[in-house]
């Protein structure tokens, strides 16, 4: 495990309102799960990109803003898994942009 990269145990915190509103909505989902007895799976994805990332490719501090602090612990689905991410983080940035620069 890395120090400081975020793992399945961590606490959500959100810190803006786009996450604060996913927050509510989990615990809401919780809350129907416990009254009705129905099975849910949340997924914390910890970077979704895409044709919104070509705006601001080569705006430095607001990709920084977005991966500056990301890092995630992926030892246990590597493990139990066996599942290797296909590219680091800045490979998969890259190749976003050059295809959806096309």
């Amino acid at each position: 495990m890395t120090a400081g990269a975020y793992t399945e145990r961590d606490v959500p915190a959100p810190q803006d309102a786009y996450g604060i509103s996913k927050r509510e909505a989990e615990d809401l989902l919780m809350r129907v799960t416990a009254e009705t007895g129905l099975e849910a799976v949340i997924l914390r994805l910890p970077l979704v990109y895409g044709p919104g990332l070509c705006k601001i490719a080569g705006k430095s501090e607001e990709l920084e803003k977005l991966t500056g602090t990301l890092l995630v612990d992926s030892s246990k689905i590597r493990n139990l898994l066996g599942w290797r991410p296909p590219f680091t983080m800045e490979e998969g940035i890259r190749e976003t942009i050059r295809v959806l620069r096309k």
